[in-house]
């Protein structure tokens, strides 16, 4: 089953990458463009994790909800830190260095508590060595598309 599964998810993956046009030099994507690459992470996402966790279709069914607010989440939080550490133009105003500081550790601070409430919740669904692996995806993932954005 979970093979039939991911064979599917890796045959959505590959039509919609012969169906997308080249990108011409320094054209920037369309909107469209975006919303395809985002759905197209999402479902490696899903086939990396569902296979690296080991989740059955019940533990699946639970874990993905979960998965997603917390990824909602931590997209609010890593938006606003993004929009304080970007670089600044030299026509903008002076930035009040102390307040963005504590602005971005307080970020970091909520973020934490929200991977805490998602370890709580998440240990209900998840055995202790299901919840080890998950981490350990999470780093594995994050690491590749690094690499992959890295090589565009």
């Amino acid at each position: 089953m979970k093979r039939v599964v991911l064979s599917l998810l890796l045959c959505l993956f590959v039509g919609g990458l012969s169906a997308q046009a080249p990108k011409a030099e320094g054209q920037k994507k369309s909107a469209e463009q975006r919303q395809q690459e985002f759905a197209e992470m999402k479902v490696r996402l899903v086939a990396y994790y569902t296979a690296e966790i080991g989740l059955t279709p019940e533990e699946a069914e639970v874990f993905w909800p979960i998965f997603d607010r917390l990824q909602k989440s931590r997209w609010k939080i890593n938006h606003e830190r993004f929009k304080l550490i970007r670089p600044r133009r030299a026509d903008e105003a002076p930035v009040d260095f102390e307040r963005f500081n504590k602005r971005i550790l307080e970020l970091k601070v909520e973020e934490g508590k929200i991977l805490e409430e998602f370890h709580k919740e998440m240990s209900q669904v998840l055995s202790p060595e299901k919840m080890y692996k998950f981490y350990c995806a999470e780093e594995k993932f994050t690491r590749n598309m690094t690499k992959r954005i890295e090589k565009k």
